[in-house]
């Protein structure tokens, strides 16, 4: 029996009745949503292109905002990722320490 003749007509599946769909990326409402914010935040840093004086702790420097802004970004998406991990290796290892009936 092919996958697709063990799903019904309202996309659930038998039980029982070969794999479960796999769910494409581009279905995906989280995907859409960080894409609409990337495509925001380039828009947004594309519109700010002023020079302008960063003040560090010890001292400051003039860059473009544009850059400033792209920095920003590109850490506060790394700080996220480094965030989300701790929860996906907790996770993996949960599943393998689950006894398998």
């Amino acid at each position: 029996m092919e996958h697709r003749d063990a799903v019904r007509g309202n996309g659930r599946r038998e039980a029982g009745k070969g794999p479960a769909p796999k769910r494409h990326m581009l279905d995906s409402p989280k995907f859409w949503v960080g894409m609409t914010l990337v495509i925001l935040f380039a828009v947004f840093v594309a519109q700010n292109r002023t020079l302008v004086e960063v003040n560090f702790i010890f001292f400051s420097k003039k860059s473009y905002l544009i850059w400033v802004m792209l920095i920003c970004g590109v850490l506060g998406f790394v700080v996220g990722w480094l965030w989300g991990r701790p929860r996906r290796v907790e996770a993996k290892r949960r599943r393998k320490s689950k006894p398998d009936k």
